[in-house]
């Protein structure tokens, strides 16, 4: 059976899509997950050792050609528009105004053809036509808002064309789309391949047919999630309302959020959980040193490490960990590693405190190893939103399949784990600075080892491998 992902991201950082198409792939299905490539990857078609094949859009180049038709659009629009102004103008005397006019027109005109010709050689240099380096901050004027709104809607625009012609191609009977971004794609699929009509029948109409499924993959409440207007939650409500009663199959991450989704598009079938669970291979047999090793070459003594790991948004409350690391103070070390918009900030607000780092993020085969280095794994997030309040983060096993005790926050799925699997500590409510130092500092050795151990105890019993077979029977049942 042939099985078509979709997620909107370079595929290979996102750890639940990757086990999930490995998983499938070595049950026997014929798997490709289709993504956007980003800076992050190189390559836009490659084969996972599963047998799992990924093909990433690359659609830099060819928005960037539709903005440039479209500025030259534009240019032709504007010089129009003002030559009739001035020869509509009866209170200036005709052959001022057409000399005023024509200046005028060709300056517009002249001006966003420059822009369109800039556009242009930024295409050529995304297509590697060009050795120049790339830089769309170079390109500027009166026309750089309206640029940027073009090139989002073109970019969004040439994604969806070259995703649908990857589905179109492969001619799948499961679309699994992941999160509400993606369901378009499966929408679009299955009215594709909608039963023939009496009118195709009368016409006849023979197109094979092959009644696709949609799996919809829900790793958040994706209509709750922080920098969403109103507006864009109502849309992707909508989106999700429309699909719920044409899916298949909904999975999601814990049981919070499938009762959630359950209860705001109830016509959709009940979401099967599937956690952020890691594999037990790649839990380290011993504890791995590379990161206080890296950590000494920055000249600096390590002892007690707090380690964040993930992706740094302002969202997550991250701003809090500085103060953390200056509350602690020495022989505690309060690291940071990751990648993402909020990385500059945190390195700003903890440029003075000595014991706070913010190093890169590392390739997430190795990422176990560099965490098992630390002492502590804290997750910062407070209950902002809804997706929030009810987030079951890939760190909560991550952390634990380290063989590293979490601190975490009073979060009803979150707590659940940590304080059931006694795997860690819940922080104080408010969360302060001071509170979240109070509390580590106040952590025995004997406690450490205790929660330690019950790391390993949780993984081995709540494994992917559990859920992974969760996943294979449920795609089998679909089989015909």
């Amino acid at each position: 059976m042939k099985i078509a992902m979709v997620v909107l991201n370079s595929v290979c950082h996102d750890t639940r899509v990757v086990k999930e198409a490995d998983s499938l792939a070595l049950a026997g299905f014929d798997v490709r997950v289709f993504g956007i490539r980003d800076e992050r990857v190189e390559a836009t078609v490659f084969n996972r050792p599963s047998g799992a094949w990924v093909m990433l859009a690359d659609p830099k180049a060819t928005a960037m050609r539709r903005v440039s038709f479209w500025m030259q659009g534009i240019a032709l629009l504007s010089a129009g528009l003002l030559l009739a102004f001035f020869q509509v103008c009866a209170w200036v005397p005709s052959l001022f105004g057409q000399a005023v006019g024509l200046v005028l027109v060709g300056a517009v005109f002249f001006y966003a053809q420059r822009e369109a010709d800039r556009v242009e050689r930024l295409a050529r240099k995304l297509e590697g036509l060009s050795d120049e380096p790339l830089g769309l901050d170079k390109v500027s004027g009166i026309f750089q808002n309206l640029r940027l709104v073009l090139f989002r809607k073109a970019y969004r625009l040439e994604c969806r064309k070259v995703i649908r012609a990857f589905i179109a191609d492969f001619s799948p009977a499961v679309v699994h789309c992941h999160d509400a971004n993606t369901l378009e794609y499966g929408l679009w699929w299955k009215k594709k391949n909608r039963p023939l009509t009496v009118m195709d029948r009368i016409l006849s109409v023979h197109v094979p047919r092959i009644s696709p499924h949609i799996i919809f993959d829900s790793h958040e409440l994706c209509h709750e999630q922080h920098g969403l207007t109103e507006a864009m939650k109502d849309k992707v409500r909508a989106i999700q309302k429309k699909a719920a009663p044409k899916l298949d199959a909904v999975i999601t991450v814990n049981d919070s959020i499938a009762g959630k989704l359950v209860k705001a598009f109830g016509l959709m079938p009940c979401p099967v959980v599937i956690r952020n669970a890691v594999r037990l291979a790649d839990m380290p047999q011993e504890r791995d040193h590379r990161l206080r090793l890296f950590l000494e070459q920055k000249s600096l003594v390590t002892s007690t490490i707090v380690l964040y790991h993930g992706g740094l948004s302002q969202y997550r409350n991250l701003a809090i960990l500085p103060e953390v690391a200056r509350r602690l103070g020495e022989p505690f070390k309060v690291v940071v590693m990751g990648d993402g918009p909020y990385r500059d900030e945190l390195i700003r607000l903890g440029k003075d405190v000595k014991n706070f780092h913010v190093i890169a993020g590392v390739p997430r085969a190795e990422l176990l190893r560099w965490a098992s280095s630390a002492d502590f794994g804290i997750i910062p997030y407070a209950a902002t939103s809804e997706n929030h309040r009810y987030c079951t983060p890939n760190k909560l096993w991550e952390y634990p399949g380290a063989g590293v005790p979490v601190i975490a926050p009073n979060l009803p799925e979150i707590a659940r784990i940590v304080v059931g699997e006694g795997i860690g500590w819940i922080l104080p409510e408010p969360m302060t600075a001071l509170a979240v130092a109070t509390l580590i500092r106040s952590i025995t050795g004997e406690e450490h080892d205790t929660r330690r151990k019950a790391c390993r105890r949780f993984i081995e019993k709540d494994s992917w491998e559990k859920y992974s077979d969760t996943l294979v029977n449920l795609y089998r049942r679909m089989m015909p």
